[in-house]
């Protein structure tokens, strides 16, 4: 009996490793469309973030030309995925930096969170260390932990993929500044200044 179900359980990973590595996991996530007003939204998310485990370090509202629209960002780590990547080059930090993001869009200026997801930003900054599998382990819980916490704002949870999107072969393959790519949308140095040269 053990031996089956062994034999079964061995199947179904080999048959679920191809569908998984070929998944495209955005850079952000869309995690919730809230039902509250954006002043609200903010306030709940507070409160979630205050007793949950992740720890706050900074808030900063984004400004939008002619206040069009609202934006503020949350700044937070997770002492467990420090703990983790504790032993990594000081130069992985920012995938140990969490990212949640409240703002409104669109003409009925509905209000939305989003995460920067821990998941890809693991695949890219930890794609050379020796701990691999158990980094992006730990990246997926806390971007479970951001989802629970963010559910307790009133609204409808979401799971959107926002781009650019990749699967994971693509991001563990990113070299040279492959972190600085990630956050210039995957352009080379030189069209990331495009903007600025022009």
């Amino acid at each position: 009996m053990k031996k089956n179900v062994a034999i079964a359980l061995v199947a179904l990973v080999v048959w679920a490793s191809p569908a998984l590595a070929d998944e495209k996991i955005g850079i952000f996530e869309t995690v919730l469309e809230s039902s509250v007003s954006f002043p609200a939204t903010n306030t709940a998310l507070e409160q979630a973030i205050a007793v949950s485990g992740l720890q706050l370090h900074a808030t900063h509202v984004v400004r939008v030309p002619d206040s069009e629209h609202e934006a503020k960002l949350y700044v937070l780590t997770s002492p467990a995925l420090v703990a983790a990547a504790a032993d990594e080059s000081p130069r992985t930090i920012s995938a140990q930096i969490l990212r949640i993001g409240v703002y409104t869009s669109g003409d009925e200026h509905k209000t939305f969170v989003n995460m920067a997801n821990p998941v890809a930003h693991a695949m890219v900054y930890f794609s050379a260390s020796s701990n691999y599998d158990a980094l992006v382990s730990a990246a997926n819980e806390v971007a479970r932990e951001i989802r629970q916490l963010v559910a307790a704002v009133p609204g409808t949870a979401v799971s959107a993929q926002i781009g650019p999107s990749r699967t994971e072969k693509k991001y563990r393959k990113f070299n040279g500044d492959g972190p600085a790519k990630m956050m210039a949308k995957f352009r080379n140095w030189e069209k990331s200044q495009l903007l600025i040269s022009e």
